[in-house]
């Protein structure tokens, strides 16, 4: 039997299939070249290419949203919109620099020109704790920055959904509950 459950989980499982093929096919790319030369895919330097990833995404939720052509020109760029809000939101890529650091032997990544603000705050937060002695005036400063942009990306999160809302039936909206992106 289908229930939401089983839904929830089947979706996560194709969503970490999917991930998982771009990094494979991420590592092959920057396997075979090996000056770390992006090309025209727009991964990052180790190969990461997230608008295809995101863009194979969309795809499959315009089909487990059963939209149109035709509403998919409407509903798309509100869902991508979502998206992007979401990842700003949560700060993933700056929390993985946060976690894993920079590796030894290189300099702090610098954020990309369009990088969220909750990523550049990160990043900001890194160097400054990356100092030798970094005052704890410096500290509390750069961890004010970061809360505050997280928190304006919550708030620009929640009118992305809102917005995404307007243009979808009550069912498709519960799919996107469902799929964790609507609250």
């Amino acid at each position: 039997m289908l229930t939401s459950k089983n839904l929830q989980k089947g979706l996560v499982i194709v969503l970490l299939v999917a991930m998982a093929v771009t990094f494979v096919s991420a590592a092959e790319d920057s396997r075979r070249r090996p000056d770390g030369d992006r090309g025209s895919r727009g991964g990052d330097r180790r190969g990461f290419d997230r608008s295809a990833m995101e863009e194979r995404m969309l795809s499959m939720m315009q089909e487990r949203l059963g939209v149109s052509d035709e509403e998919w020109t409407v509903v798309k760029p509100r869902l991508k919109e979502v998206m992007t809000q979401s990842w700003a939101a949560s700060g993933r890529g700056g929390m993985m620099r946060g976690m894993f650091g920079r590796g030894r032997g290189r300099e702090p990544q610098k954020p990309d020109a369009d990088a969220s603000e909750v990523e550049k705050a990160v990043f900001e937060l890194q160097q400054t704790l990356e100092k030798d002695a970094p005052s704890s005036t410096e500290i509390k400063a750069k961890l004010t920055a970061l809360r505050g942009a997280k928190e304006k990306a919550k708030q620009d999160l929640v009118k992305a959904q809102q917005k995404l809302r307007e243009v979808l039936s009550l069912k498709q909206e519960a799919q996107l509950v469902m799929m964790g992106m609507l609250d």
